[in-house]
């Protein structure tokens, strides 16, 4: 559950600035690590494909960041 909202937050923020974004590389900062590997699982329901095909449209990578205390 946790992974599906991290991704619709991803989509919305790209949704809401794309035409800031577009043609320039983009960095997302997670501390989810499942959600890094997002472009290599096989098994993902329907809103995970159309949010990838989203993904796709831009030139983007996802960064693991770790918190300490």
């Amino acid at each position: 559950m946790t992974y599906d909202l991290e991704l619709a937050v991803v989509v919305f923020a790209l949704k809401t600035w794309r035409h800031y974004l577009y043609g320039v590389h983009v960095d997302v900062f997670t501390d989810n690590q499942i959600f890094q590997n997002v472009f290599s699982q096989k098994d993902l329901n329907l809103r995970q494909r159309r949010c990838l095909e989203l993904l796709k449209d831009y030139d983007m990578s996802v960064l693991l960041i770790t918190w300490t205390t």
